[in-house]
Parts: C-alpha cells; structure tokens; sequence
C-alpha cells in the first residue's frame, strides 16, 4: 500500500477496466433479500448523486455515513497491524499515509474523520481527472497515462498547501522519505493540509474537466456497468470494517465506480467504508 497517490489512480484504472468487464456477471448474492438489495442500490445511488452535486465527501457523511464509520474504521485496522507486528497502519485505499499504531487510542474521532474524507475527496479529483482525460481503450496502458494532465486538476496553490506539511507533501507523488503520523497535532495538520487543498481545487474542478474530452462518456460506462451488478453480503470484512463477526455488511458498487460497504444503522442502509476498487 505505500506507494504515491498517482501510481495508485492509474493502477485503480486496470481494476477498473477489469470490473466493467465483468459487471454483467455479478448479482444478488445468496442471503441477501430482495428489500436489502433495493435499499443497498438506493443508498448507491443517493451517494454518487450527492458527491457529484457537493464534490465533497464530507458533505456526504454527514448525509450517508453510519456514525461510528471512522472509529471502527481505526480499530479495525490499528488492530490487524498490531497482530500483523507492524508499528504503523494506513486508512483502507489513502496512499502515502503512514499512522504509529499507538495514535489510533490518541487521537479523537473527528481528526481521523477529518483526514479520511478530505483525503478521498482529493483522490476522487484525481479519478475524475483520469476520466476526463484518458478514453476507457487507454485505461489499459498505462504509457499513455500523462501524469501532468492527471494531476493538473490541483491548483499550484493546492499543491503548495500539501507540500508545505511534511505528511501530505508525498499524497499525490511520491518525493521524500516515509513520514510516520505520530501525534494528535500532526494529525490535525495533516487534516487541515488535506481540507485546504480540497478547498482551494474545488472551485475550478468543473473547468480543469472540461478541458479533457472524456468525463461523460466514460460515467456512461461506468453507469452502465452498475445496472448490471448485484448486492453481495460482505462476509469476512467484518474485522477490518471494526464490527464483530457475524454483522451483516452489505458490498455494493456505486454508478461512479466506487465500491461501498454499507451496514443498516437506525433502520436505514448507512455506508461504512467507500472506496474505488483496488488491488
């Protein structure tokens, strides 16, 4: 997992083209019900339609997340690295972000909230600029990726912001040295670094996307693929998701790509875990 944020992108784009070729084979998978399927696809649904409308994954937590995401999320994880004997762990897909397993009890809830979604919402412009600028043929060669067009959708400004903090400087490329998350207030700069940078491209994400020639299509693909797949439930994800054995979790694939893990919390379907496919 510790590579740079745009070796991750492109490598996420092969996955991809691997999923829409196998979208028609996927369904409902046994022990799921018909109403679970239909609430899972609905919740699907909701979430590519609000992250396209706010382009901000933390304005759709608030909306779709299950409140306790992000402090099962660190458990689950802290907790395999400690019985994998590693002294770090990473968040589930975030590349370049290396946590000391002893900040998982340190730090507060919101922090590492604050640090999953502003770095989601910084890979999911990464995404939509590989979507805009490369036809889906490309997608399976990776010489013809130019990393310049994929990460000109971040302003310079944004990219001075996380190069100014030591742990995010290496999130979009590689440049330096690991750096280890080791206290509270540098998670929370880190934090702040993220939301910045999401900050500062969001305003000209829609015009840096217009400049490839790519988007629309593409979603249409990828839209096309999701109303061929199926609702499985989750069976094993439960450690590293931080539920008990034997929960009920739901994998679904959203009509933007992404791949949600989704639980029933309040008599809804809540999303514990979104992410784009990956290896």
């Amino acid at each position: 997992m510790k590579y740079g944020g745009l070796k991750m992108c492109l490598s996420l784009a092969l996955v991809l083209t691997w999923s829409q070729a196998n979208a028609s084979a996927q369904g409902a998978a046994g022990g799921v019900t018909k109403e679970e399927e239909a609430e899972a696809r609905a919740t699907a649904a909701a979430f590519a339609e609000r992250l396209k409308a706010t382009q901000d994954f933390a304005a759709v937590a608030r909306e779709l997340y299950a409140d306790d995401f992000i402090s099962r999320q660190v458990k689950g994880l802290s907790g395999w690295a400690q019985r994998a004997g590693s002294p770090t762990f990473m968040l589930e897909a975030i590349p370049s972000l290396n946590f000391d397993r002893a900040l998982a009890s340190k730090a507060s809830a919101e922090d590492w909230k604050r640090v999953r979604l502003a770095a989601d919402s910084l890979l999911y412009y990464m995404f939509l600029s590989l979507l805009s600028n490369h036809s889906f043929e490309e997608w399976g060669d990776a010489e013809k990726y130019d990393a310049r067009a994929l990460l000109g959708v971040f302003p310079p400004e944004a990219v001075k912001a996380l190069n100014a903090n030591p742990s995010a400087s290496n999130f979009l490329l590689k440049k330096n040295d690991e750096v280890v998350i080791k206290t509270p207030e540098e998670l929370r700069a880190l934090a702040s670094a993220l939301e910045e940078a999401g900050r500062l491209t969001r305003p000209g994400l829609a015009g840096s996307l217009a400049k490839g020639k790519h988007l629309e299509a593409n979603l249409r693909l990828i839209g096309q693929g999701f109303g061929r797949g199926g609702v499985k439930l989750a069976e094993g994800e439960e450690e590293l998701a931080g539920y008990p054995a034997g929960t009920r979790l739901f994998r679904v694939s959203a009509p933007n790509a992404y791949s949600l893990l989704l639980v029933r919390q309040g008599g809804a379907m809540k999303i514990v875990y979104a992410g784009l496919p990956h290896d």
